[in-house]
Order: structure tokens, then sequence, then C-alpha cells
């Protein structure tokens, strides 16, 4: 739980309580392609049986009870690398604003989460999210109603829906 960010308290329509949503932070566009091996595989059903062995005993080490997670994320040289944008201002900025946004004190995480829209060098997710959320139709003012915990629609999570629409025009207004 420690190499997660909570981004979001939300109620998804059907159910009754709400649910602590987070995200892993890594940016995989910091690795490079492997190239594709010069000799040519022909992919037999005995080759496919064999690589997809191979690819369960990968993963069946990574259940084993003696690996802990917190480790690959830490000594991973891949992970790291890919965390590695991720520095600690920015998770204490972010932090800041969210805690504002689920107080209620919109003004305050529409600050904060303006900084660390861009701070990493390219549009922060979780950011622009919850920055669009505040600003339509709210204008930044919470509902008097506002506990922390907003309805997300259905409609909200698909790849067409309001986030993945509005959220270019809302940063010029920032």
């Amino acid at each position: 739980a420690t190499k997660c960010r909570l981004i979001d308290c939300v109620v998804i329509t059907g159910s009754a309580s709400p649910i602590e949503l987070y995200t892993i932070d890594l940016d995989y566009k910091c690795l490079a392609v492997e190239s594709a091996p010069n000799s040519w595989i022909r992919w037999t059903p005995k080759a496919r049986f064999r690589v997809r062995q191979f690819m369960e005993a990968e993963k069946a080490l990574k259940w084993h009870e003696d690996v802990h997670m917190v480790d690959l994320f830490r000594q991973h040289p891949d992970i790291v690398a890919m965390r590695m944008r991720y520095t600690l201002e920015f998770s204490h900025i972010f932090n800041m604003g969210y805690q504002n946004y689920t107080l209620g004190e919109w003004q305050v995480a529409k600050r904060l989460l303006s900084l660390t829209l861009n701070l990493l060098g390219t549009e922060d997710g979780p950011s622009a999210a919850l920055l669009c959320f505040m600003a339509e139709p709210h204008n930044y003012v919470p509902p008097r109603t506002w506990r922390g915990v907003r309805q997300l629609e259905a409609k909200e999570l698909s790849p067409g829906g309001p986030f993945h629409d509005r959220r270019p025009a809302l940063w010029l207004q920032l």
C-alpha cells in the first residue's frame, strides 16, 4: 500500500458503500523497447505450450510466500526507472491537494492540483480528473452535502465519458 497513491473516494452506481481508488505511478515510456531476436521462431503448438509453461513458472515465482512486492519495487531496475519521475515533492503536493479536495477546500485543492497537473513534465491523470470534477458543474465550490465522497456514474468510466471529452478545454481556463 505504500507504493499506491490514493486518488479518490467514490460510490459507484449500484454500490452502497464508498470505494477508495488508488493508482500505482509508473512511467512506462522511460523504458527502452527490446529489439526482436534475430532468429525466426516457428510458432508451433508445442512452442506455444513451452512459452506458456515458462510464463506460468515465472508468475508462480512471484506468488511465492518469500516474495515481497515492496522489495520488487525497490530493487527491480525497470520498476525503479519507471518510478523515478514521481518525486517526493510531487507526492506531497498531490496529497495536500487531495486532502483539501476531500475536506471541501476546493479553491486550495485547485491551486495545489494545478501544480501537480504538469509538474512531472506530462499531464497527471488523477490531478486532471479531480480538477475536472471540481470545475464542472461545481465551479470549484463543493456541494453543501459534500462529505469527501462523490458519486461516480457508469458513463464516466467509459472511454467516451465526460472526462475524455472535456479535459483539454478545461485546462485552458486554469
